[in-house]
């Protein structure tokens, strides 16, 4: 099955290729990538051709260390519901679950799973089963998520720390300055750490209201994204039903022609 990649969400590299006083747009179009497809929430654009995108800014951009400039950029629009499920999360803890279970909205071949002790709680992103793995991917997803985080937790918010699978640049001061926290290279997995507290204090933009609007929004993507995912499939026909106010076993396995037990 073709990888794929939310189209939005390629608006952040665009940004951050444009910070360089770059045009992206004729390195997209090289790609097979049409830039008037970027805005719409519907497309969904091959991996390998973001591959391809994102290693001709590599060659053209000086700056290794580009993509810590993504958390200047992010944006919630760029994550469609997602990212709006994220902002009206009551806690942390919330928003980071709702991030592990909807990844593929962004990007199919990448897992986000969450590990946690009485002290801490991390965020693992794991890129193996995408076709291409470039480092910088990793260094713009915690950027990224730093900035995410920070929407809620204030500017003041540092990590406990931050690791990344890839060897250690020649140029880590920039590393240490955006993050402000022990950072480690040739790690195990690409983590971003925090305190217990913090995933559980509660947010200043919490909407349970708009936060389920997005989680119904979700999973009905997530569902047409899989077709043979039963358990996203059996969700969606429990949030379509509820609002009939009938809603049964029985109701839900016929909706998918099978029987209770089966199903």
């Amino acid at each position: 099955m073709t990888q794929t990649f939310f189209a939005p969400a390629l608006d952040l590299m665009i940004q951050i290729v444009k910070s360089y006083d770059l045009d992206p747009e004729p390195m997209m179009r090289e790609c097979g990538i049409d830039p008037a497809l970027v805005a719409d929430p519907n497309t969904r654009i091959p991996l390998r051709n973001i591959a391809g995108f994102l290693n001709k800014a590599t060659e053209l951009i000086p700056d290794p260390n580009f993509g810590l400039r993504a958390g200047s950029f992010w944006h919630p629009s760029q994550m469609g519901a997602l990212g709006y499920a994220w902002m009206t999360s009551d806690t942390l803890r919330a928003a980071c679950k709702r991030l592990s279970r909807f990844i593929s909205v962004i990007n199919d071949a990448t897992e986000v799973t969450l590990k946690e002790s009485s002290k801490s709680f991390s965020l693992v992103v794991d890129y193996s089963k995408q076709e291409f793995r470039p480092e910088f991917q990793a260094d713009a997803a915690m950027s990224a998520l730093l900035a995410m985080v920070r929407t809620n937790a204030g500017a003041d918010f540092h990590p406990k720390s931050v690791s990344f699978i890839h060897p250690e640049p020649q140029d880590t001061g920039s590393f240490y300055a955006l993050f402000q926290c022990p950072v480690s290279f040739g790690a195990k997995t690409n983590s971003f750490t925090f305190s217990a507290a913090d995933a559980d204090k509660p947010r200043s933009c919490s909407n349970a209201q708009l936060a389920l609007l997005s989680d119904q929004m979700l999973i009905e993507y997530v569902a047409k994204l899989d077709d043979d995912n039963i358990v996203e499939q059996t969700k969606l026909a429990i949030v379509q039903e509820l609002a009939s106010g009938n809603i049964s076993d029985a109701i839900i396995a016929r909706s998918f022609n099978m029987t209770e037990r089966t199903l």
